[in-house]
């Protein structure tokens, strides 16, 4: 790692630990309030916490986890790399490990879609696409889903007993972000596969970082014009963030306990969390705070007290930091895959001719197994 890469990861670090001192300190016993004082001697010390919660939580996270996976292997096969399953369960675990005890370092996207094209080296900017693209339908199914639980909440009347009308106009707005989003994934549709292959050529012509980035929309434009697959992926990333929510609802209840004698005011209901957390999680994604390490713990913070008060506040950041310690046990489980990976080319369906080559080129769209345009295939 050169000198000033190791600057900035130090700088991200000392940022987000700095913003995260400064939410616990603030957060630690405020006045008129339960802080996180009351949690730590009264919860943990005492051994006061909900562990049927707890597990359940863990549980639900490896689930959503484990989905998470399965949807970047549907989406990477969709763009004809036959990487095998065991291969895309490894590589998965690996880049969860990655992005949640390594963050800032070494990215675990990157090192998922290195590790996966290595076999392929005629696909090496596919397989980025399809990281890339699973991230933008990650994002997507956030505001989908925040969007969606505002409607509801709002027709019903629920959205009026939130403490802040700032909260409606947030949610608003990330449902307004998700319709465009479907706007420009219509407009994709415009752009042919033929089209995406004359801008690459293009592209590459002109300047050799445009070529990279013209294939990356080339992977983009293929995914559009595999609807099956999508819908596919699409339909598994909502049973993901279903229980994405749900784990973090559990941790909140393990934490705070108090919904099980009736009441709901010192953290929002299930309800809530179904608007809220998506919100907490698309800003935890800023990337100058590495695995949204401080951010996401003022965030949960500030979205708590904005439905029930500034009473709330202490309960949404014990909540993302109990959510975090689940999050690294859970990226554990990528210490085993890690020992499993093969960093050959040695698994079935390799290639192992390496990309086609005319004339000193590499030659842009062309599938290394069968000579055929990526263009005329649909």
């Amino acid at each position: 790692m050169s000198a000033r890469k190791m600057a900035v990861n130090l700088l991200k670090y000392g940022l987000a630990l700095g913003l995260l001192a400064m939410v616990v300190y603030r957060q630690w016993d405020p006045p008129g309030g339960r802080g996180l004082s009351h949690l730590w001697h009264e919860r943990i010390l005492a051994g006061q916490l909900n562990w049927f919660a707890l597990v359940g939580a863990w549980c639900c996270l490896a689930g959503a986890t484990a989905i998470t996976i399965f949807r970047w292997g549907l989406l990477i096969r969709a763009l004809e790399i036959p990487l095998p399953w065991p291969e895309v369960w490894k590589l998965g675990w690996v880049g969860i490990l990655f992005n949640n005890l390594l963050p800032g370092s070494v990215g675990g996207d990157l090192v998922k879609a290195t590790l996966a094209a290595k076999p392929f080296p005629g696909k090496r900017t596919f397989a980025v696409a399809s990281v890339v693209f699973d991230r933008v339908m990650a994002l997507w199914g956030l505001f989908a889903m925040s969007g969606a639980t505002w409607a509801i909440l709002s027709v019903t009347g629920t959205m009026e007993e939130a403490m802040s009308p700032a909260l409606d106009r947030v949610a608003r707005m990330v449902a307004i972000s998700a319709v465009g989003m479907l706007v420009v994934w219509w407009g994709l549709g415009l752009f042919s596969s033929a089209a995406a292959e004359r801008l690459v050529q293009r592209a590459t012509l002109r300047w050799q970082p445009w070529g990279v980035l013209a294939e990356l929309i080339r992977g983009i434009v293929w995914f559009r014009h595999r609807p099956w697959a999508v819908a596919q992926a699409m339909a598994v990333t909502t049973c993901g963030q279903i229980l994405f929510v749900l784990s973090f609802y559990l941790v909140a209840f393990a934490l705070e306990g108090d919904l099980a004698q009736g009441t709901n005011e010192s953290f929002p209901g299930l309800a809530w969390h179904y608007l809220l957390v998506p919100l907490g999680m698309v800003l935890m994604a800023v990337p100058l705070f590495p695995g949204g390490l401080g951010i996401g713990e003022w965030g949960y913070g500030a979205l708590y007290s904005l439905v029930i008060g500034e009473a709330g506040r202490p309960a949404g950041v014990a909540a993302s930091l109990g959510q975090r310690v689940l999050n690294w046990l859970v990226a554990l489980l990528g210490l085993r895959a890690w020992g499993l990976v093969k960093w050959d080319t040695d698994h079935p369906g390799a290639d192992k001719s390496g990309p086609m080559v005319e004339d000193g080129k590499t030659m842009a769209g062309v599938r290394p197994e069968s000579g055929k345009e990526f263009g005329n295939a649909h």
